[in-house]
């Protein structure tokens, strides 16, 4: 693809006429259209409809207008990575991450990084698909979720199990679940990621329980926070920062479900040394094989 006609064909998307985008670019009309001609040549499609004047996407140009601009910052980012190839690292590193992540096994990296690479800056993002802010504004996403995105690969760097927590507040309250279908009559909180039913437990025996949770969130530790008040039994994940004396394991041996942590690169910027060493921080305590 040339990258330069898609460029054009992203300003005279948003400009939304062939004067506002040469203007915009410093260029003349004709060079405008003819870049438009060829792109839409190459494409075998019409990707702008002409109105009195005016220009406005196909379908085909929608299209393109949302998956272009993910591949220009893609390309940039590649583009800035060339020359960072091979030197110590510098710049800043920004990191995607899961909604309400607990800072344990990742904010040690950063604290690694830093103190090894003080000039090192890093930004972080938060979202409940962290995934989707990859190449750009992220350069790396910190995921539960098993999808790997297209142009990416994923390295494992953690999996816990999940656990039905409660306080002993709530168990002297409503007493203690003696089997999986006792969790139907009690108060369940829930916590929730991309692609998991929130209303279904998974069992050793293959079989997933139905419930009526309370209270839903992809937020860790509002769930956490549900249990230790004794309002609800809690399901989360093992995470280290989620571990509470305070909170009793119910019915662990009867439980299948776990998430697995996994780091997710665009394979254009693998070889950024920001990125390199915070991959290698973050799994040196327990490497394991790319997915």
């Amino acid at each position: 693809m040339d990258f330069e006609q898609l460029r054009i064909f992203m300003v005279l998307a948003e400009e939304g006429t062939f004067l506002g985008a040469a203007n915009r670019l410093a260029t003349s009309r004709s060079r405008v259209r003819r870049k438009l001609d060829q792109l839409e040549a190459a494409a075998g499609t019409a990707l702008l409809l002409r109105d009195q004047g005016s220009l406005r996407p196909t379908r085909a140009g929608e299209v393109l207008v949302a998956r272009g601009s993910v591949l220009l910052a893609a390309a940039d980012q590649l583009i800035r990575s060339v020359h960072d190839v091979g030197v110590e690292p510098s710049g800043r590193l920004r990191i995607a991450l899961p909604i309400g992540r607990p800072p344990d096994g990742w904010s040690r990296a950063c604290h690694a990084l830093q103190t090894h690479y003080p000039d090192l800056e890093i930004e972080t993002y938060s979202s409940a698909r962290p995934t989707d802010l990859l190449p750009s504004p992220a350069e790396i996403a910190l995921t539960f979720d098993d999808e790997i995105p297209g142009g990416c690969h994923g390295v494992a760097v953690g999996e816990f199990p999940m656990r039905l927590l409660a306080s002993e507040t709530y168990l002297a309250r409503h007493g203690h679940p003696e089997k999986p279908e006792d969790l139907r009559h009690h108060r369940l909180a829930i916590w929730r990621t991309h692609g998991r039913d929130a209303d279904r437990l998974l069992l050793c025996d293959g079989r997933s329980l139905r419930v009526t949770p309370v209270f839903v969130s992809d937020e860790p530790r509002l769930v956490h926070r549900v249990a230790l008040s004794g309002d609800a039994i809690a399901y989360l994940p093992a995470l280290p920062d989620l571990i509470d004396p305070a909170l009793e394991s119910l019915l662990a041996d009867e439980l299948a479900g776990f998430v697995r942590e996994t780091l997710v690169i665009p394979d254009v910027l693998a070889d950024l040394p920001r990125v390199q060493r915070f991959v290698d921080l973050t799994r040196s305590a327990a490497p394991v094989a790319r997915i």
